[in-house]
């Protein structure tokens, strides 16, 4: 690639709704595959200890923001459409609406033969450590 990529898209028109659809498809297999094996160890294993945590505001805030722009730095990129302040404002100010209305801070760790399960009291996001 050379030049300037702004105001010229990487995928044709016609590629970029089925992009965009197969990538939250594969997101959504993922999730859905570990959780399920967080099931299964969880069932399978005997838990050794369980520790209820607090996750930090601030580190969470940058995380979520990090990844909010990341993600919709991507997809910008992808379109070929420059990343500019109202981006950078909305991300920010959605971030922050959302770490308000939606407390998330609490994360359960369970300690197994196997490795450690690590479930945020949200709906996404279990990690199975070995």
């Amino acid at each position: 690639m050379t030049g300037d990529t702004l105001g010229t898209s990487l995928l044709p028109e016609s590629l970029m709704l089925p992009a965009v659809g197969f990538g939250i498809f594969g997101l959504i297999v993922i999730e859905t595959g570990r959780k399920r094996r967080a099931r299964y160890l969880g069932a399978q294993e005997t838990v050794h200890l369980r520790v209820e945590m607090t996750e930090s505001s601030r580190r969470l805030f940058v995380l979520s923001a990090v990844s909010a722009f990341a993600g919709a730095g991507v997809v910008r990129f992808l379109v070929g459409e420059a990343v500019g302040i109202p981006l950078l404002t909305g991300i920010v100010g959605g971030t922050l609406i959302g770490l308000f209305i939606v407390d998330t801070r609490y994360i359960d760790l369970f300690v197994l033969d196997r490795g450690l399960i690590v479930v945020p009291n949200r709906r996404f996001g279990v990690i199975v450590l070995p």
